[in-house]
């Protein structure tokens, strides 16, 4: 059992034994029809999307701030933060899609 579905919460199961030994192992997988959890990995979905959506937009930022340094050295702060915020992404790859 992953961390994921450890996280699921118990009470939504609808016990209708659709999904015995294939419980999804992360916001993207597929659940059978109808079930319970339907609502809750919705809005796991989304709260990865938003992740992706909010570290690519400070990334777009950073392209302007390092189009705009007048110095070398912040040049190099503002590649460094953006390298960190693509390791970030590629981190996130694990959990389901990154191309929103």
């Amino acid at each position: 059992m992953n961390d994921f579905q450890k996280e699921m919460p118990k009470r939504l199961c609808l016990h209708c034994g659709k999904c015995v030994g294939k419980m999804p192992e992360n916001a993207f997988s597929d659940l059978p029809e109808n079930c319970g959890y339907e609502g809750w990995i919705f809005l796991k979905k989304e709260e990865h999307k938003q992740k992706i959506r909010k570290l690519n937009e400070e990334i777009i930022l950073l392209n302007v701030k390092i189009e705009n340094a007048k110095s070398n050295t912040k040049k190099k702060k503002f590649l460094h933060a953006k390298n960190k915020l693509l390791e970030k992404i590629d981190e996130l790859k694990n959990y389901g899609p990154i191309d929103f």
